[in-house]
């Protein structure tokens, strides 16, 4: 890719603050039919492509289900949502990402609230019997990677969809110098094994310089789920 294609596609990626959801409308084309006592839900599917609601972690390592109506009540049939639920420090995140996908599986089955999916057909479904779909993704800013490419592979089999990705002393993934940025080798490693596993690459916690260097290299879906758009435009 060139400078300059990277550059229209960053504009492009920038226009609007729920990129993600762009990016997979045309595979999730199935509504949720039924409408909801506070207001009227149109038919086409309504994606959130970045929420921390719907799950809260309680004592004892519990999730709380409740604020799910809070979502469904604005006709959302799908959301991406970001994990861990227990968003304290941790130096054991897979093993809580793994409790927890576990218990979230557990309260799908029980509740019937929703559903958690990782496909285009899993979600489609899930729109269409009327369950909320959910799909995973992981934003976390204390060490992810912990250096460890392979730890992606362990991520996706989890069912994670999406990671955001974070430059820092935990996982340096980027190198700025004059007014630039470019990929450490461990940072090429992390992206490969993203596009390897299916896993989009949520570039919304990178300055302008490390996405333009994550999208000429990424094979594969760049996404920027939370970003607030650079300006807008008229007519």
């Amino acid at each position: 890719m060139t400078p300059g294609t990277a550059l229209s596609f960053l504009g492009a990626i920038r226009s609007a603050t729920m990129v993600v959801a762009l990016l997979l409308l045309g595979a999730f084309a199935e509504a949720r039919p039924e409408a909801q006592e506070s207001r009227i839900c149109f038919p086409g599917t309504h994606l959130d492509g970045h929420t921390h609601m719907g799950f809260s972690s309680l004592e004892g390592g519990e999730i709380d289900t409740s604020s799910l109506e809070y979502l469904t009540d604005r006709c959302l049939c799908a959301v991406v949502f970001v994990m861990p639920v227990d968003r304290s420090e941790t130096e054991d995140l897979e093993d809580r990402l793994a409790r927890e996908i576990e218990s979230l599986q557990d309260l799908a089955r029980a509740t019937h609230r929703f559903a958690l999916a990782s496909t285009p057909s899993e979600v489609r479904e899930g729109c269409t019997e009327g369950n909320l779909s959910v799909l995973l993704s992981l934003e976390y800013f204390d060490g992810l990677f912990h250096q460890d490419p392979s730890t992606v592979g362990r991520l996706a089999e989890l069912g994670i969809v999406a990671i955001t990705l974070v430059n820092n002393s935990h996982d340096p993934l980027m190198i700025d110098s004059a007014g630039a940025a470019r990929l450490t080798d461990l940072g090429r490693l992390i992206i490969s094994k993203m596009n390897d596993a299916g896993v989009l690459v949520d570039i919304s916690h990178l300055d302008e310089q490390q996405m333009l260097a994550a999208i000429a290299f990424s094979a594969g879906p760049v996404i920027a789920s939370h970003s607030n758009p650079r300006g807008a435009g008229s007519g």
